[in-house]
């Protein structure tokens, strides 16, 4: 999953985006992420990462500075989705779609109603927009485009609804039977609603059931434990540069003794400066 994300975000849109050792990963990894992924003969060619909006999370803790006008919500009900992305070597659907879109669509949008998530919130950029759109999950934007870095960015909102989740497996299953009336060999087509497409893995398990094994989850690795301006700390691989605005609060050390560590001293979950606003809101 790492390398596909390097592969996506780093050598093909050239995001600013950390990389070692061929994988990209970020703070947010070390987070309570869920991901879905989308398989093929064994290999990863499609992810997405959901975290809740109850701790840190992008469209806050990233993209606050770029997006001031958006008042970033923290509620259960409500997700945020980023890292999408799909392998070149995907195989495309009729409608030019790669089938891993929509097995990643559609195993979040299950998954979500499965957890009871009312919306999902995601910072994406113009052409993702365009594929939310053609895929049937329409994205109601939340402020207007503008560049970063060279890209055209937008933060959106999508709802969540049984009746969503029905339209896309619809989809995918009339894009596969068109695949399958067009006469493409087997393994050029796409799965369509046949099977309950996408696979949602936990921290507890994503490292076991995936080929490419996440270097946050090595119970024998080495890591450091990293804090930033606002007091959030984070478990990092050592072997992985930390990513900008964080510094090392514990040198390197065992998987235990960093967890150990975060665990003692990040007792209070609230950004630093979210508690300042309501220290100065309260004093009269």
């Amino acid at each position: 999953m790492h390398r596909l994300r390097k592969e996506v975000f780093n050598d093909r849109l050239g995001w600013s985006v950390v990389v070692s050792d061929d994988l990209e990963a970020d703070e947010y990894d070390a987070l309570d992420a869920v991901y879905v992924l989308s398989e093929t003969a064994g290999r990863i060619v499609g992810s997405v990462r959901l975290l809740p909006t109850l701790g840190p999370y992008m469209m806050r803790d990233t993209f606050a500075g770029f997006l001031p006008e958006i008042a970033a919500p923290a509620s259960a009900g409500l997700w945020e989705a980023s890292r999408f992305g799909v392998a070149r070597r995907a195989e495309r659907s009729a409608d030019g779609l790669a089938c891993a879109t929509y097995e990643l669509l559609i195993g979040v949008l299950g998954l979500a109603i499965a957890n009871d998530v009312d919306a999902i919130l995601c910072v994406v950029d113009a052409r993702m927009e365009r594929v939310l759109r053609r895929a049937g999950w329409p994205m109601r934007r939340l402020c207007d485009a503008r560049p970063i870095g060279g890209t055209i960015t937008l933060a959106g909102r999508l709802e969540v609804s049984e009746t969503l989740l029905q339209r896309l497996r619809q989809r995918a299953a009339g894009q596969a039977a068109r695949d399958a009336g067009a006469a493409r060999p087997a393994h050029e087509r796409c799965a369509g609603g046949a099977a309950e497409p996408g696979r949602s893995l936990d921290r507890n398990t994503r490292g076991k059931e995936s080929p490419m094994s996440n270097p946050f989850d090595n119970q024998d690795g080495s890591f450091l434990v990293l804090v930033n301006d606002d007091g959030a700390h984070s478990l990092w691989p050592a072997f992985i540069a930390p990513p900008a605005g964080w510094s090392v609060a514990l040198a390197q050390n065992s998987r235990a003794v960093c967890l150990q560590y975060v665990r003692e001293h990040w007792t209070d979950m609230r950004p630093r400066s979210l508690v300042r606003s309501l220290a100065d809101v309260a004093q009269p």
